[in-house]
C-alpha cells in the first residue's frame, strides 16, 4: 500500500513538473508566432512604400510632360499606373495572405459613370482596403478619394495621389470649400467620369471618436449609434450640387464590415495581422432619387440610420450581408499578375538607381519636384492651376 502511494506521489509530482515545461513550450512558440508575424507586416509594408517610391519616380513622374501640354493623357496615364500598383496591393493581401472579400447588392456595371461613393469609416485602413472592390466594380483608375491633407507630404504615397489629383482636406471647411470646388470644376470641365470616395463620418471610429459622437447624440437629441458615427453632411450635399453642375449619374452607399481581424490602424498591419474577411453591402441611388440641395443633408443621416441597423444584424446574426458566405474571386488574374510584376521591380529599379548614373539622376531631379512641387502647395493644385492658365490662354489667343 505503501508503495502505491508514492508512486501516485511521484506521478502526482511529476505532472506538477511538467505543467510548467509545458507552458513555457506554449509561450517560446507563441512569442515566435508574434515575432513571424511582426517581420511579415514590416516586410509587407517596406514593399508597400518601396513600390510606391520607384513606382511614382518610374512610372510617373514622366506625366509631368503630359501635364503642360494634355491633360487627358495626364490623366489616363496617371490613373493607369494607379490601377496597376493598387492591383498589387490587393493582390498581397489577398494572393499571399488569402484574404476574402464578400459583396451584396447593386454592382456597378458602367464604368464610365461619374458617381459618388459614401461608407462608414471604420478604420483608418478603409481606403485602402477598399481598393478590392473599386478594382472589381467600380473602374479604379477613374475613382479619387478624398483624405487628410497630411498625407500627401508622404513620400511616394503621397506624390502618387497628388499626381492623381486626390482631394486633401483640412477638416475645416472655410478653407476646405475652396478646395472642394476647384477640383470638382476640374473634373468637369475636363468631362472625367470620377468615381469620388468620402466618407461623411470625417474620422474613423475608435474609442474617443465614439465619444464625441455620443455627445453630439445627446446634445441634438438623436439616436445613439454603437457601430458608425453621426455623419457630417455639408461636404457630402455640396459634393453633389458641385457635381450635378455638369453630370452626376449616381450615389453609391457602401457599408463595411469587419467579422474577424480588424486592422484599426497601421500598427495592426504592422504586426501582420491580416484581415481574414471584409463584408461590403452595396446601395445605388440614381441622380433621379436624390432630393433637392436643401434636403441632401438629411438624406444622407437617413442612409447613415439604416446603416447603423445593417451593421448591428451584421455583428448580432451570423456576420454576412444578406446571408452572402460565397467570397467573390472576380479579377485574381490581374491581382496575381500585379503582385508578381510589383515583387520583381523591386530589385531590377534598384539595381538601376545605384548602378546606372542616368537613373540615378533622373531619380535625384523627381525627387526634387515632388518636394519642390510639394512646398508649393502639392500637384494636385499646380495641375489644375496650370490647366486653367494654359485654357484660358488658348481662349484669348
Amino acid at each position: 500500500m505503501q508503495s502505491v502511494d508514492q508512486s501516485e506521489t511521484a506521478q502526482v509530482g511529476l505532472s506538477e513538473d511538467s505543467q510548467p515545461a509545458t507552458a513555457k513550450v506554449v509561450d517560446v512558440t507563441e512569442n515566435e508566432n508574434k515575432m513571424a508575424s511582426i517581420i511579415i507586416g514590416i516586410s509587407i509594408l517596406v514593399y508597400y512604400f518601396m513600390t510606391a517610391v520607384f513606382g511614382t519616380i518610374y512610372f510617373m513622374s514622366p506625366s509631368f510632360l503630359f501635364m503642360i501640354c494634355w491633360t487627358k493623357m495626364f490623366q489616363w496615364w496617371n490613373g493607369f499606373m494607379y490601377s496597376w500598383w493598387t492591383a498589387f496591393m490587393t493582390g498581397v493581401l489577398e494572393v499571399l495572405f488569402g484574404m476574402k472579400i464578400f459583396i451584396t447588392g447593386d454592382l456597378p456595371k458602367d464604368p464610365k459613370e461619374r458617381s459618388i461613393i459614401i461608407m462608414n469609416h471604420r478604420t483608418r485602413q478603409d481606403w485602402l482596403l477598399f481598393w478590392a472592390v473599386l478594382h472589381r466594380y467600380f473602374s479604379c483608375k477613374n475613382s479619387k478619394i478624398i483624405l487628410r491633407g497630411d498625407l500627401k507630404h508622404f513620400p511616394g504615397f503621397g506624390w502618387g495621389m497628388q499626381m492623381l489629383n486626390f482631394i486633401f482636406l483640412k477638416r475645416r471647411w472655410e478653407k476646405d470649400q475652396s478646395v472642394f470646388g476647384r477640383t470638382i470644376d476640374f473634373f468637369n470641365d475636363t468631362d472625367y467620369p470620377a468615381k469620388i470616395l468620402i466618407f461623411p463620418e470625417g474620422t474613423n471610429y475608435e474609442e474617443v471618436s465614439a465619444l464625441k459622437s455620443y455627445k453630439y447624440a445627446n446634445i441634438h437629441g438623436l439616436q445613439q449609434y454603437e457601430y458608425c458615427l453621426h455623419p457630417r453632411v455639408t461636404g457630402f450635399a455640396f459634393l453633389v450640387s458641385k457635381l450635378r453642375e455638369k453630370r452626376l449619374d449616381a450615389v453609391y452607399d457602401i457599408t463595411v464590415a469587419y467579422p474577424k481581424t480588424m486592422p484599426q490602424s497601421e500598427i495592426t498591419l504592422l504586426k501582420g495581422k491580416i484581415p481574414e474577411e471584409l463584408h461590403y453591402h452595396v446601395k445605388r441611388y440614381d441622380n433621379s432619387e436624390l432630393p433637392d440641395q436643401e434636403e441632401l443633408g438629411e438624406w444622407c443621416k437617413k442612409r447613415w440610420a439604416e446603416k447603423e441597423d445593417r451593421l448591428r444584424q451584421f455583428y448580432t446574426g451570423d456576420k454576412t450581408f444578406d446571408g452572402n458566405n460565397k467570397p467573390d474571386t472576380t479579377a485574381m488574374f490581374k491581382f496575381t499578375a500585379a503582385t508578381i510584376f510589383w515583387i520583381l521591380f523591386v530589385p531590377v529599379a534598384m539595381y538601376l538607381f545605384h548602378y546606372c548614373t542616368i537613373v540615378r539622376y533622373y531619380g535625384i531631379i523627381s525627387f526634387s519636384l515632388y518636394f519642390i512641387c510639394g512646398y508649393m502647395g502639392g500637384l494636385e493644385r499646380l495641375s489644375i492651376d496650370w490647366y486653367y492658365y494654359w485654357h484660358e490662354k488658348k481662349k484669348r489667343d
